[in-house]
């Protein structure tokens, strides 16, 4: 491995916002390549002389680049992880070793987190069914039908399931909406997205809502 090689990779993982190929070795290859340098450096009979400098700062920036690509990457490979603990459909296809091991043991955490609080909520529940039908029961029960009668005009109104039809006018970066789905839009594209995004994207210009005909 040199220089070039991880100024490259760094390139690649800049210009996109999805995982890039990379050897499966590639943070040993980059490891090793920097403690070589420092073996060089080191071994110079002058700390001073021109080849020692050249060294010392040829290792600085492959370091600086090299945690660059990492820090890049490990953020697409928590989203990753974050999409497929919610269902959603991820690859590892294109992880190193390591990589691979950080989205398991994420995928694991929060997994295990939602868990922990679905209990938690669960056990809420029983307990309060347990105490029979009381008035604050009754007031719970009325209270969510009129929510619901509440969500349906508001879904009438707004759109039948909080989505909104929209027109991309220009390509955009891939995100996740507020329902924790991955949107990957192009220009002129027509998508059905949360109501959220869709009213963020008009207000940057960077689509149009599709209204309905009356």
């Amino acid at each position: 491995m040199e220089l070039e090689d991880l100024r490259a990779a760094q390139a690649d993982e800049r210009r996109s916002e999805k995982l890039q190929e990379l050897p499966d070795s590639f943070y040993e290859d980059a490891a090793d390549y920097i403690e070589s340098l420092r073996e060089k450096r080191d071994a110079c009979d002058d700390p001073y002389s021109e080849e020692a400098q050249r060294l010392n700062d040829e290792l600085n920036s492959a370091r600086q680049v090299a945690e660059a690509v990492y820090e890049r990457r490990v953020g697409k490979v928590v989203k990753m992880a974050s999409l497929s603990a919610n269902g959603h459909t991820a690859t590892e296809e294109r992880m190193t070793r390591e990589e691979r091991d950080m989205y398991e043991r994420i995928v694991d955490e929060i997994r295990a987190g939602q868990e922990h609080v679905e209990g938690l909520l669960e056990g809420a529940l029983r307990d309060d069914g347990d105490e029979g039908e009381t008035i604050g029961a009754t007031e719970a029960r009325n209270a969510a039908g009129s929510a619901q009668v509440t969500q349906e005009s508001a879904d009438d109104e707004s759109g039948e399931d909080g989505y909104a039809t929209v027109r991309v006018v220009e390509s955009l970066p891939d995100f996740v909406g507020t329902d924790g789905r991955e949107y990957s839009l192009g220009e002129e594209d027509v998508a059905r997205i949360p109501e959220e995004n869709a009213r963020a994207l008009c207000e940057k210009e960077a689509a149009v809502e599709v209204k309905k005909n009356a």
